[in-house]
Order: structure tokens, then sequence, then C-alpha cells
């Protein structure tokens, strides 16, 4: 268009204005292809501030192992994803900074950067990546690419960075709505073990979110990963960090020239009244001690070797522990005193162990000894049901298995479990079907259907009275068979699926009405709130009743009643009435043998309340506990079916009083003939029915 074709007039200030305007966005336009390596780029333009420990120009040669994670994220690297497992003053948020500022005003593209929460993103911005964009002087680069008719566009909020060819966008692991918008090219995610993993919005995880916005790229795509650990088996970077090529940095001794990945257990103190005078790391090669003046020298000889072939495609993992920092950033006599002062006290050591090996800390929790169990088995036999159960429940565990492990084929494992006042419980019986579970009329499935036909899901007591299941809960939640067994359980009486929910278990829904026995089911170490605890709760999913279940508090009741000793008289016989949350089990070595006590114990409790079975099998565990689930759900029904049966003779707030989980449970005794004075007396301070 030319200006003098325009219907207003022009003056040569507004001729002059456009020229410089459209003149300025040509020279931003690129003349040939930005391919210099972000190291490269980094050490070229990135200038350090004051504060930091070696301030002016960047030099990598003081941290040598950044460069390869670096390069890593160049556009055409062929590395997708990287992953860095770290101990702490390491640089990796120095390397944030330039992957950032390098697609940015180098290589421009759409970028995310995900923080554990707000604070630190708001730290992060103003502390490191607002002087990493002055530094390298790309702050003009930065203006609005969208004009919109309200208020001034300058393209540079807090959270958002606006540029020719891209945006930075700035959010925190917690937003669900920031981390689902646009599709990027390049994600940067700092400290995700300090991210609660799971949105509260139910959308999953926000590592799943926030990497499906690369998904239009490709394995083009750039997505780095950063963090400490946290707890073994529940650390993301940990479990990312295993699929990738795992690697080590291998530096050699300055005397005898091996090659050699530094680990603690050669690192040597010499100590005077207790205090740490010097730390040297021994050569596993010629032992000679190695000071930490020779740093320098080592890591700019040292280079990273991949230890294991990479699970996920395009992926290299990294692991680098505190004491590969510059010299002078984190002292080895400083971090030696950190340990003596850890030895003993179990927070510390976690923090030593997650910040300066940069490992996830094992909670060594606790949990009962399956040979005790084994050997206070009970006299009665499996399938038959003992004086004092009120009722029985059954829960199943379903198990794709292995196709490359003959040990571990697809099945469904079945326990039966009877229940008694006072939280005493019974093991009736303990089924394995074995077989495919993709089809829930044949197979596995079809064994369990065959077997519910010929038993009816029915046991006997030795006088002859027959107890039939009251309530089966089904496994659903793995995501591959959640449909097959929503379709086993559709038109089945009282039968239904579940969906456990661990970590803190089920929160309490604004509007949902308190978990009325959680007090009544609030027991030693169990360590979740009842205030806003929800033991269970019925969803409808897909047109079917779903039971989710807190699985922790659960597993917490059933490890407490594992460590309730039996009575025995003066000669070892076995008693009729066991304490109150007695676990019971048939003696019969084939269905409750070795096997299955070990499985029942497989998991740690660990500190925190949560289980972890550091890949143990579990499946009787998980049995068991849902069983207790059950009981709960039945007992429900029951106290509800009651309330509605008298609620004319009584108010309200005095049915609710009356009719409780004592109540119910002395209605049960006398439906199946059970003396509950003679049981609940035993309890001694268990309240009586209202």
């Amino acid at each position: 268009m030319q200006l003098e074709n325009l219907a207003f007039p022009v003056t040569p200030e507004t001729r002059q204005g456009w020229a410089s305007f459209f003149n300025g966005l040509a020279a931003q336009i690129p003349t040939e292809l930005a391919n210099m390596p972000i190291s490269k780029h980094a050490e070229a333009f990135r200038i350090l501030p004051k504060g930091d420990r070696y301030p002016g120009k960047l030099n990598l040669d003081r941290s040598p192992y950044l460069r390869e994670i670096l390069d890593n994220m160049n556009p055409y690297s062929g590395v997708r994803h990287t992953v860095v497992m770290k101990g702490t003053q390491i640089g990796l948020t120095l390397a944030a900074e330039c992957v950032a500022c390098y697609y940015l005003g180098y290589h421009p593209a759409d970028q995310i950067f995900v923080a554990a929460s707000s604070g630190q993103l708001k730290r992060w911005i103003s502390r490191k990546l607002e002087p990493a964009i002055n530094s390298y002087g790309y702050r003009e680069k930065i203006f609005a690419q969208d004009q919109r008719k309200s208020g001034k566009q300058t393209g540079d909020s807090l959270f958002t960075k606006q540029y020719v060819g891209g945006q930075l966008d700035l959010v925190s692991a917690l937003s669900a709505a920031d981390l689902r918008s646009t599709s990027k090219r390049v994600a940067i995610r700092d400290e995700i073990d300090g991210a609660k993993e799971q949105l509260d919005t139910g959308e999953g995880s926000f590592l799943d979110v926030s990497e499906a916005r690369l998904d239009s790229w490709g394995l083009l795509a750039k997505l780095l990963d950063i963090s400490s650990p946290t707890l073994e088996g529940r650390s993301a970077i940990a479990k990312m960090h295993a699929l990738g090529d795992q690697r080590r940095y291998y530096v050699p001794c300055p005397y005898c020239g091996e090659f050699q990945v530094m680990v603690w257990p050669n690192f040597k103190a010499e100590l005077s009244k207790g205090l740490v005078k010097l730390v040297f790391y021994q050569c596993e090669h010629c032992e000679r001690p190695i000071k930490e003046e020779k740093k320098p020298v080592f890591l700019n000889e040292g280079e990273w070797r991949p230890t294991e072939e990479p699970k996920k495609i395009a992926t290299r993992s990294y692991h680098i522990p505190r004491w590969y920092a510059p010299l002078g950033v984190s002292p080895w006599t400083l971090m030696f005193g950190k340990y003596l002062e850890a030895r003993g006290n179990a927070q510390k050591l976690r923090t030593f162990v997650n910040l300066t090996m940069g490992l996830p800390f094992r909670d060594r929790g606790s949990r009962q000894k399956p040979e005790k169990l084994m050997k206070r088995v009970g006299t009665y036999k499996a399938g038959t049901v003992p004086d004092g159960v009120l009722f029985l429940t059954a829960f199943v565990d379903v198990q794709q298995g292995s196709s490359n492990d003959p040990n571990y084929p697809a099945r469904l494992e079945m326990e039966v479990r009877g229940h008694g006042i006072a939280g005493r419980t019974w093991s009736i019986t303990y089924k394995i079907f074995h077989g495919d579970i993709t089809d829930p009329y044949t197979g596995a499935w079809g064994k369990l259907t065959a077997y519910g036909m010929e038993t009816k899901l029915t046991y006997k007591r030795a006088d002859g009275m027959e107890f039939p299941v009251k309530i089966m809960f089904v496994d659903s939640r793995d995501g591959t068979n959640y449909d097959i067994v929503y379709r086993f359980t559709e038109g089945l009486p009282n039968t239904y699926p579940t969906a456990g929910f661990g970590g803190e278990g089920l929160q309490r829904r604004k509007d949902e009405l308190a978990d009325e026995m959680s007090q009544s089911n609030k027991v030693k170490g169990d360590v979740l709130s009842t205030s806003n605890f929800k033991r269970f709760r019925m969803v409808r999913s897909k047109g079917v009743d779903v039971i989710q279940i807190s699985t922790n508090h659960y597993k917490t009741i059933l490890y407490n009643n594992l460590n309730v000793d039996r009575i025995y008289e003066d000669d070892r016989k076995y008693t009729g009435i066991q304490r109150p949350g007695f676990c019971d089990f048939p003696n019969d070595p084939v269905e409750y043998g070795e096997r299955y006590f070990r499985q029942l114990t497989a998991e740690d409790k660990l500190r925190d309340g949560s289980f972890k079975a550091y890949g143990r099998r579990n499946e009787a565990l998980d049995c068991a506990s849902n069983n207790l689930c059950a009981a709960d759900f039945f007992l429900q029904q029951v106290m509800e079916s009651l309330r509605e049966k008298y609620k004319k003779d009584y108010p309200p707030d005095i049915l609710k009083q009356k009719i409780n989980i004592f109540y119910a449970q002395e209605y049960l005794a006398k439906l199946v003939g059970v003396d509950y004075d003679r049981y609940a007396g035993f309890a001694g301070n268990l309240r009586k029915a209202g």
C-alpha cells in the first residue's frame, strides 16, 4: 500500500515513525538459521549478578557437567526429554534460565515454565528470570504480539513474556487451567517433587497435563525436568529418571587417571575433637586421597556415561550429587559435617540423602513379621465360619500379570472375610482364579462366576447356619480394566467396583455429610484428619455405582489389628474369644501358607502414614484391608435400614444416637445367634447399644 493513497493525511513525522517501527521488526527477522548450542550461547551472553558466587560472565568450566544437559535442549539435538535428579547447589536453576532465554531471544519458540508452587514461581521470576533476561539484552525483544482494544498491552507481565515467534508462560503446578492451555514446543519443570502431583480438579497428574502440551511437536519438543528427590516410591523425579538411560558423571583420578563415579562411601574425613578438619575422596583404583582443590581439573576432564538402556524414546536422565558442585559453592568439609549431624536422626538423614546425595530416601517403616502370624493361625478350616462372625464380605483383586513372567500370570485373587464385634475379623477363604481378564464372561472372570454359582458364596458355621457374602467389592482402579469390572459387577446384587485412593485419602466435598463413623474408626497410627476425611464414598461413573476408598486408613486399621496377639491358656492352647481387633486365619497351609502371609505384610508403614511395598507382592493385603471397608459399608446400610424402620418412633437426632454402629452389631448378633454381651463385655470399654 502506498502511503499517498491513504484516506487521511500522513505527516513526515508519522512516516518516519512507521518506518522506524517496521525496520525494527525487520531487524528481528533472522537472516540465518539460529544454530548456536545453548551452552555456547549462555557463555557468550549470560552475565551473572554481583550476589552470585562467581559474578560476571558465565564460565561453564566451573560446572562442565551442565554443558551436555544444556545442549540436550538444542532445537535439533534428537533428545526430547531430559531428566535431572540432583543434589542442591549444582547449578540447574541457572540451566533453566539459560534454556528459557535461548528460546525467548535467540531461537524463538513457545515455552512453558512450571514451578512447584506460586510462591516458588514468583521468587524464580523476580530473582532469576528477570535479571537473566536483562543480562542477555533481550528485554527489548519482549512486547505485545496481540493488541487488544482495552488497556495498554506490553507483552511483559509477571507470568507472560510475549516476543516475536513465541510466548513464555510461567505457571504453578497447582494451576490446572494454565497447564492445559495452548500447545508449546519447550517445557521446563523445576523442583517437580515439591508439588502435589495430582490436580485438585480430578484431571490427573500435573506432569501428564503439562507434557500433553508438547504433543503437537512430537520428537521436536523439548522437556526439561529438574528436581531433588523425596521419598523412594513416591518421588516423581526418581520415577522419570528410571525411564531414561541413567547417566553418571565419570571423572578421572588426578594420579592414576582411572575414571570413576564419585560415591559417598569413598569420602573420608579427618576429625579433631569431633570436628571435621579435612575431607578427601579416596580413589577406588589407586586409593590415593583426592583433595577438593583438584576439583576444577577432574571436573573438566569428566564425561557423562549412560548406565542403562532407556525405557522411553529420546530420553536422557542424569543423577548428580551435591559434591560435584563448583569449587567453593558446597565445601566437602561442611557437607561431611552435615552427614555427622544426620546420623541417628531420621529427619536430618532424609534431608542429607535428598539434598546432598540427590537420591530418594527410603523410609524404613514398620510392618508385622509374616513368620509370627503363621505361628498363631486358628483351629478352624478354610471355607468354614467360626463362632463370633456376624456377617461376611468379599474383595476381588484384579491382576493383569506379565506376559514375560510365567510366575506372574493374569488372575483374580479373592478373599472372603468374616466380621465380628469390636473389630474382630476371620479370614474365611482365599481363592486365586487364573486366566484372561479382558473378557468379563470368560477366563478368570468365568472361573470366578462358576465358583460363585457352585458355592453361592455361602459358607457354614459348625451348627449348620449359613452365612452368605453380604457385600462384594471388585478392584477397578487399574485404568486398563475398569470397564471390564463395570460390566462384570453390573447386574450382580450387592457387588460394587472400587477405586482406592492413597496419600491423604478422600477429602470431604462441599456440602457432603461428615463421615459419621470416622470417630469410632479412628485408630492409633491413623494420621488422617477426621474433620474433613471420608473413609469411603459412592460415586456414579459411566452409569455404575463405584465405591471410592481411603486405602491408607484401612491399611492402618489392619496393621494395628495384626499386632493384637492371640490369647492362650497356660498350656498354649487356643481359647475361644480373642481381644478386640484380633485377626484370625484358618489352619490351612494351602490357602494360607507363606505366600499369603508375606503378601499380607508386604508394605512398610511410613512415618507420614503412607504405605510402600518396595516391589513386594501385596494382593493379600489389598484384599484384607478393602474387606474392612466393605464391612463399614455394610454396617452403614444396616444402620440406615434400621433408622428408616424406626423413624416414626424417635425424633431424627435421638434416632441417630440410638441406632448407631453398636446397635447395628447387636441387631446382627441376634440374627445369627452370637452372644453380643459376651463379646462386647470382653472389650471392656465398648459402649453398649442405645
